[in-house]
C-alpha cells in the first residue's frame, strides 16, 4: 500500500532528519506545508518552528491529530524581498 503522505519532498525527509543532531536546540522548516516534516525532528529538538505563507496550510498543520508541544506553526514568508516585521525593542 502506498504511503498516503508521499510526495516528492517526503523522499528527502531521511536526509534532512539525519542532519538534525540529537539535542538540537532549534529547528526551522521553511515552507512547512501541512507540517509533516516539521513534526518529525520534534523528538530530538527543544523547539521546532514550521513556517508557511499559506494560511490554509498552517491551519492544516495546526489541526493535525498529533502536534508535539515543542512545535509551533507560523504564517510568514521567508522571501528576502518581502517586508519583514522589525523586532520590538524595549528601552
Amino acid at each position: 500500500m502506498a504511503d498516503p503522505h508521499w510526495n516528492h519532498n517526503v523522499h528527502h525527509h531521511p536526509a534532512v532528519l539525519a542532519a538534525v543532531p540529537d539535542g538540537c536546540r532549534t529547528a526551522l522548516d521553511a515552507g512547512c506545508g501541512d507540517g509533516l516534516l516539521t513534526r518529525k525532528p520534534a523528538a530530538r529538538s527543544a523547539a521546532v518552528t514550521g513556517v508557511d505563507r499559506s494560511p490554509e496550510m498552517i491551519k492544516l498543520a495546526r489541526e493535525h491529530a498529533y502536534v508535539p508541544g515543542n512545535v509551533v506553526y507560523r504564517e510568514a514568508t521567508t522571501s528576502p524581498t518581502s517586508p519583514c516585521p522589525r523586532p520590538r525593542t524595549t528601552s
